[in-house]
């Protein structure tokens, strides 16, 4: 688990992303929003975790989380009644989808009331990361390499 760890690490960090080493699904370093890391000490810092896994920092993409039926029918209703083409992968509870970042979108987290009471969550940075694939209960559906980031729509 730990090569294909750095071997995404690695794989986002050439695609121009800032990787950030999670345990479970938070940082488990300190300062994470402002300091890039080297594969040496991402490595380093998965070593160290209980639950390794990898995150992407937000801000030149934007991660619309949706966790239950409620949620992903709020995001059909906000994109028109269509799920946009794009990368997206799943997690436990749900799905990401990913977008280039936009600057209609401001701050770091947004959250979208939705019918059940839950709330979408879009996850925007700065200050935002996102736990990525292969990180434990994540799985592209579509990835990077068969479909690029694409703006938001209208």
């Amino acid at each position: 688990m730990m090569d294909e760890l750095l071997e995404a690490a690695a794989n986002y960090q050439s695609l121009g992303f800032s990787v950030v080493p999670l345990d479970g699904k938070r940082p488990n370093v300190r300062g994470w929003p402002s300091t890039a890391y080297s594969n040496d000490e991402i490595h380093d810092h998965l070593m160290r975790a209980e639950d390794p896994g990898i995150g992407v920092k937000m801000g030149s993409i934007v991660d619309w989380e949706h966790d239950t039926p409620a949620q992903e029918a709020k995001m059909l209703e906000i994109f028109g009644g269509k799920m946009p083409d794009g990368p997206w992968f799943t997690s436990r509870k749900g799905g990401h989808h990913l977008f280039l970042s936009d600057p209609r979108l401001q701050g770091h987290t947004i959250s979208i009331p939705c019918d059940d009471g839950t709330k979408l969550i879009v996850r925007i940075g700065p200050g935002a990361q996102s736990a990525f694939p292969p990180s434990e209960g994540k799985a592209w559906v579509r990835s990077f390499d068969d479909h690029p980031l694409n703006p938001m729509p209208e």
